[in-house]
Parts: structure tokens; sequence; C-alpha cells
């Protein structure tokens, strides 16, 4: 339990190209910050980050500046962890109750029969009655 930081919520964003999801933190018990999950660009992996302002010099090189820093690099170490930890702790959960929910759920045959769903190949076969 990190007393610095309090995990509030992460929104998936399946339809997004590039954005895996949105995790929203209290920081310090005064400021709640959402924070970007990004797909890394090999997508391989994946980050933690808040919005970037754009900067453009000179020789016409874009720099990124963060909306929000932290002034210790430890406390940001800190919360990255603590995020990650959160989000597959939440994203974890959302998937044991999706699976368990299509293990559930009954499949519906046409004029009115349900029957449980079938979890081998054999069951498959024997509810279906096919010759194998």
């Amino acid at each position: 339990m990190n007393n610095n930081f309090e995990f509030k919520s992460y929104i998936p964003t399946p339809n997004d190209q590039y954005m895996l999801g949105i995790a929203k933190v209290k920081l310090y018990g005064k400021l709640v910050v959402n924070f970007k999950h990004v797909k890394t660009k090999d997508g391989g992996s994946s980050f933690f980050c808040t919005q970037n302002y754009t900067l453009t010099d000179a020789n016409n090189e874009k720099k990124y500046l963060p909306c929000v820093l932290l002034d210790s690099r430890n406390d940001e170490d800190e919360l990255m962890d603590y995020i990650r930890e959160n989000v597959n702790r939440v994203v974890a959960l959302r998937s044991a109750q999706v699976n368990q929910a299509q293990q559930a759920a009954p499949v519906h045959y046409p004029h009115g029969m349900v029957q449980p769903r079938s979890t081998s190949m054999s069951e498959v076969a024997a509810n279906e009655q096919l010759p194998f």
C-alpha cells in the first residue's frame, strides 16, 4: 500500500491504434492525473505517461514536455510500478470475469432448446451428433 498514490480507475481503449487505456491516479491526496497506457513503437511492450506538450525548436526538431512531472526520479519509478501493478490487477480481474461469464452462458439452439456450452470436441460431436 502506497500512501502517496491512490489508484482510481483504468479505462481500456481497444479502438485506439496507439493507446491501450487510461489510468486515473490520485497523487499525494490532492491531484488526480490521467496517465496514457501507450504501446511502444515495436508493439512489444507498453508504458505509462501523462499528456505531453510538443515544442518545435529553431532546427525544426520536436521536443516533448510532460504536463505533470514529479521532482524525484525515485517517486516517479515508484509511481509507474504502482500504476502497472494496479492496471495488471484490473485487466486480469476483467479477463477472469469475461471468461467466467462466457463459460457460464448457455448456448441457445433453434426452437427454444437450451443446452450447456460444450467444453471439448467430443462433447461438441455428441451434442451436434457429428460422426467423429
